[in-house]
């Protein structure tokens, strides 16, 4: 009995040794097969990586050379350019020079322009500021009808084909309101000197100091205390010069 258990426990054992085999030799087939299908690949890879740095060395050596041809062409440009220059230096230079002259001299004017006519605004600017400092009121009024006066002679004096434009509507910018009479007698000799019965438009601006500006369409006669000082400072400027 005991012979016969040996016996089947020794043929168990060889079933499991078989069978082991069997497993193993299996999973090293599949192992195998798939190391090679790996090695292949690689291969594959390795062919593809050699033939794409081949193609990258060859583009590369093509953008070495264009690189040269190119850098030859400028360097022959470059001569050709040099010769040039060379020919021409004293002409070009000449040229060069004298556009430098011309330039600097235009500068210099455009400089001296601003220059006068900063100093003219700030002349005037000034002139303006010591009138409303200096001068009362009073005085401020007393100037402000002559001016009125002086501008209604003015306009008088105008001859009707002088005044270009023939708007009904006139523009007068003063210092302080018109009085009815001033206003009255501007109407009468616009109408008469435009042909039309005109309509005046008033506006009171400080700015202008003492007197009054009209304006018909573009054309204007300024009869301001401000212009009178900017025509001084003008005067001024010009017996100077």
């Amino acid at each position: 009995m005991a012979i016969h258990l040996l016996i089947i426990q020794v043929v168990i054992f060889i079933v499991i040794i078989g069978v082991l085999r069997f497993v193993f030799y299996r999973h090293l087939n599949t192992a195998l097969k798939k190391l090679k299908e790996l090695n292949e690949e690689s291969r594959q890879k390795e062919s593809l990586l050699r033939d794409e740095l081949e193609r990258a060395k060859r583009e590369k050596e093509a953008e070495i050379e264009k690189g040269r041809n190119e850098a030859a062409k400028i360097v022959k440009s470059a001569e050709t350019a040099s010769e040039i220059l060379r020919r021409n230096k004293e002409d070009t230079g000449r040229v060069e020079a004298e556009r430098i002259i011309k330039e600097s001299q235009e500068e210099v004017e455009r400089i001296k322009r601003k220059v006068r006519m900063q100093a003219e605004t700030e002349a005037l600017e000034l002139a303006v500021q010591m009138v409303e400092y200096t001068l009362t009121e009073q005085i401020k009024g007393q100037i402000h009808t002559k001016l009125i006066g002086e501008i209604i002679e003015q306009v008088e004096k105008i001859a009707p084909e002088k005044i270009p434009v023939k708007n009904k509507k006139i523009k007068i910018i003063s210092t302080q309101a018109l009085t009815k009479l001033e206003k009255d007698k501007l109407k009468n000799i616009l109408s008469s000197k435009i042909g039309l019965d005109i309509e005046i438009e008033e506006e009171v601006n400080p700015i202008i100091v003492g007197g009054i500006i009209i304006q018909i369409g573009v054309f204007v006669i300024d009869g301001s205390l401000k212009n009178k000082l900017r025509n001084v400072t003008a005067q001024f400027k010009s017996k100077k010069n």
